[in-house]
């Protein structure tokens, strides 16, 4: 009797986390959708065409910023470093990785995964950049839209100065590479 109840209990209890997993890759997806149809109708360059939707990764602070910045740059330097909300990596049909606290039901930081769909649909429509970073004005740009027309509290658009780190980083590169590409004079 005790092994039927203790069966019984622990498929409940599985049951219980496979529909709250279930659960919670239903409200990714239906966010990832309605966030994925916002930028499509917002910009004049993306399309979406029922492409297989990116996994979802939560991770610590700690494992996205090692992964971002390098283990060794972020450990050398984690204090004076810009905290790392998500990345997008596009190995396979695309990866986002968030925050392990995440909340996809209050909407306190959805901005981060506008920010993260923009490079996936990036990714799916083919714009690739000469620039390392260049991809990151769409993403920084409809992420501040995105933020004016749904404001969150203690949330702020990305500045001016980001789009010029940008633009100085791709200017940088440029340069970089012009000089690689010229013969030495004689």
């Amino acid at each position: 009797m005790f092994k039927t109840f203790l069966s019984t209990l622990t498929l409940f209890i599985l049951s219980f986390v496979f529909a709250k997993t279930a659960y919670a890759e239903s409200i990714e997806e239906a966010k990832m959708l309605e966030l994925i149809n916002w930028l499509v109708d917002e910009s004049a360059i993306y399309e979406y065409n029922d492409e297989p939707l990116p996994k979802i990764v939560y991770a610590t602070q700690e494992q996205l910023g090692a992964y971002f910045y390098g283990l060794d740059t972020y450990l050398e330097n984690e204090d004076k470093l810009f905290p790392i909300e998500g990345i997008f990596r596009s190995a396979d049909e695309g990866t986002i990785f968030l925050l392990d606290d995440f909340d996809w039901e209050s909407g306190s930081t959805m901005d981060v995964v506008v920010h993260e769909l923009v490079h996936y649909l990036q990714y799916i429509n083919g714009r690739t950049f000469s620039c390392s970073v260049a991809g990151e004005i769409d993403a920084y740009k409809f992420q501040s839209i995105w933020l004016m027309k749904n404001p969150i509290p203690n949330r702020q658009e990305p500045t001016f100065l980001t789009a010029v780190y940008i633009i100085e980083t791709c200017i940088a590169e440029t340069l970089r590479n012009s000089n690689l590409d010229e013969t030495p004079p004689k």
